[in-house]
């Protein structure tokens, strides 16, 4: 509950907080009338937050869930009695399809962090680590959009045939990355490529500095997922490195999903970032590579280092990390 301390607030104003108020002089307080536009997201999630403490007892799921029935009557929901939680009460983990011949066709294990839950990936140790997080989800996804500062071989080998087995179904892959430092590595995107993926690279580096990394995957069944923090796409940021990620589910954070999923498609239809065939701009992005590397490390010979090389430079030099 709010206190009547100075400070900036946020809360819809309670009958209790009301009473608080009370003890203040008006002139102190700043309050305002709840906006039409955003009032249903404001009372629903103020509405969940009170359900929320009744329910936290120790009675049964189906007591608790004939309850939830008794308010959604009140409401007078719309839908009517479609509304109200079926008892007893269960979850639908998943419907499973059919092979040719008929046979019920298993689902993929799902990951561990709920498909309907955000969460806070750190790669820590006896908890789930973003690569194996992705490769599960890339399992059930329709599509992937990946923005990524840095496409490192190690990282592309992991997730090789998840993003093949998409493409194999008809699932749409996207690529943004950039030569931002000359880090990404022309193999990697290559191989993305042949494994069915659009690939669009800023080819000058300067223009863009690109250093987002962000995953959107979208389901046909609206449990769209997004993974958005400073893991790069190698193996080190997915698996073993002490990264932030957030993983964001369309259930709890829709609103955030939709803001990635907008400014993915502004970068997308961006003119700073041109679409990538090996056999037809390759030479460019190894070009581009060496070049931006090279200014990356103060340099101006004619002959760079190879980009493995100049990668591990940086590394050593802990001016890189991936």
């Amino acid at each position: 509950m709010a206190t009547t301390d100075p400070g900036p607030r946020d809360h819809i104003v309670t009958r209790s907080l009301e009473r608080k108020l009370g003890t203040l002089d008006e002139e102190v307080r700043i309050e305002e009338a709840l906006d039409t536009a955003e009032a249903s997201g404001r009372l629903a999630r103020h509405l969940m937050e009170e359900a929320r403490r009744e329910l936290h007892d120790d009675t049964s799921s189906d007591e608790k869930a004939d309850r939830v029935n008794g308010l959604l009557r009140q409401l007078g929901s719309g839908s009517g009695r479609d509304a109200e939680i079926a008892l007893p009460a269960r979850l639908l983990q998943g419907i499973m399809g059919r092979s040719p011949m008929g046979a019920v066709v298993p689902l993929p294990p799902p990951p561990a962090t709920p498909l309907s839950q955000s969460d806070l990936l750190v790669n820590g140790e006896g908890q789930p680590n973003v690569g194996s997080e992705l490769r599960a989800e890339l399992a059930t996804a329709d599509s992937v959009d990946l923005i990524c500062a840095f496409i490192i071989w190690s990282g592309v080998r992991h997730l090789r045939d998840a993003l093949a087995a998409l493409t194999e179904r008809g699932g749409r892959i996207r690529v943004i990355t950039t030569t931002y430092m000359g880090a990404t590595e022309k193999r990697a995107v290559d191989e993305l490529v042949s494994l069915g993926a659009a690939v669009r690279v800023a080819f000058d580096a300067r223009t863009t500095k690109l250093h987002a990394k962000a995953w959107l995957l979208e389901r046909a069944s609206g449990l769209s997922t997004a993974f958005v923090g400073s893991s790069n796409l190698s193996h080190t940021a997915l698996f073993d490195g002490l990264e932030w990620n957030v993983r964001l589910s369309s259930t709890d954070a829709a609103h955030v999903i939709d803001r990635v999923r907008m400014t993915f498609e502004s970068h997308w239809a961006s003119e700073h970032f041109e679409h990538y065939d090996p056999a037809v701009n390759g030479e460019s992005l190894e070009r581009a590579l060496r070049e931006h590397d090279r200014r990356s490390l103060g340099k101006h010979q004619r002959s760079p280092l190879p980009i493995s090389m100049c990668v591990l430079t940086h590394i050593s030099s802990g001016c890189l990390k991936f």
